[in-house]
């Protein structure tokens, strides 16, 4: 009897039932059967959109990250910080770990998963075989959710609060690019669907394993 791979199948996030996976068309809603929670949806072209929002996003992350965010101008002392400035400033204040944190998640997890969705989307898109595409999607797979760009935003917002009653702050045009770059990210995680990567990259590999 031939056994069914384990990658076709797929377990409920709300009651744990395993399920077999089943392709669906655009438009399309995988349900659990069970409980009925929504576990799949088959948006409309992600690669094409995946591809487009990641060079997007990387068009976006140099300047979001070489332009200074705000400009603080007190007691006739103006100062202007990227975001790269910012985690300098807080190693140099005695915050190392802070300054990790900020580093790790705000500047190069973010960075890795722009660089891997190009090369992900890119890939599929153009029909390229990939040497390290397996990798890349268990890679980037991994790194979701841990980017926290979002937090840097909210913390600078916050300074900006405190702030604004003492100092004279202006937003630079980094801090566009960042906002920017938040919202191409949400509309990546929305868009990009990564279960349909992986399932065309896997109906790709048994073609060419079939031909050979």
């Amino acid at each position: 009897m031939m056994k069914t791979p384990a990658h076709s199948f797929t377990a409920c996030h709300d009651c744990d039932l395993l399920i077999a996976r089943t392709r669906l068309k655009k438009g399309q809603s995988l349900n659990c059967p069970r409980c009925h929670a929504k576990l799949f949806h088959a948006r409309l072209n992600p690669i094409e959109r995946g591809l487009a929002l990641a060079i997007t996003s990387l068009i976006l992350f140099l300047p979001a990250n070489l332009l200074p965010i705000l400009s603080l101008s007190i007691f006739g002392q103006q100062q202007s910080e990227t975001i790269l400035q910012s985690v300098l400033s807080l190693y140099d204040g005695g915050l190392a770990i802070v300054a990790a944190v900020v580093l790790i998640f705000a500047v190069l997890v973010p960075g890795v998963q722009i660089l891997l969705l190009t090369y992900i989307t890119a890939c599929l898109q153009f029909r390229i075989n990939g040497h390290y595409l397996r990798q890349s999607l268990n890679f980037y797979h991994t790194l979701h959710g841990w980017g926290m760009l979002e937090i840097y935003m909210i913390g600078t917002l916050i300074a900006v609060i405190k702030l604004k009653d003492i100092a004279n702050l202006e937003p630079g045009l980094g801090l566009y690019c960042l906002a920017a770059l938040i919202f191409t990210t949400c509309l990546t995680n929305n868009l990009f669907d990564i279960q349909h990567a992986w399932q065309v990259f896997r109906q790709r590999r048994d073609t060419r394993q079939a031909k050979s």
